[in-house]
C-alpha cells in the first residue's frame, strides 16, 4: 500500500516537474524539487528518487503531443506544411 502511495507520488511530481520544465517555468521546477525532498524527509523508508532522464523522456513526450496537438488544430489543407515546418 505505501509503495503504491510512493509510486502515485512520484508521478505525480515527475510529471509536475517535467511539465514546469517544458513550459521554461523554473519556479515550478523548483517547487517539484521542493516536494521531492519534502516527501523524502517525511518517508525515509519509502524514498523517491527521480532522474534526468526520466524528467527529459516526459519533456521529450509533452512536446511532441503538443506539436501533435497543433497539427491537428491547423486546416487540413495547411497540415503537411506546418508539420513540416514543426520538424
Amino acid at each position: 500500500r505505501s509503495e503504491q502511495l510512493a509510486k502515485n507520488v512520484e508521478g505525480e511530481i515527475a510529471a509536475d516537474w517535467a511539465r514546469a520544465q517544458a513550459d521554461g517555468d523554473r519556479e515550478g521546477v523548483q517547487e517539484a524539487k521542493q516536494r521531492l525532498r519534502d516527501w523524502n524527509e517525511k518517508n525515509p523508508s519509502a524514498k523517491i528518487e527521480i532522474s534526468g532522464p526520466q524528467i527529459l523522456r516526459r519533456v521529450i513526450q509533452l512536446r511532441k503531443d503538443r506539436a501533435a496537438r497543433f497539427i491537428t488544430s491547423t486546416s487540413p489543407e495547411r497540415r503537411r506544411e506546418v508539420s513540416e515546418a514543426l520538424q
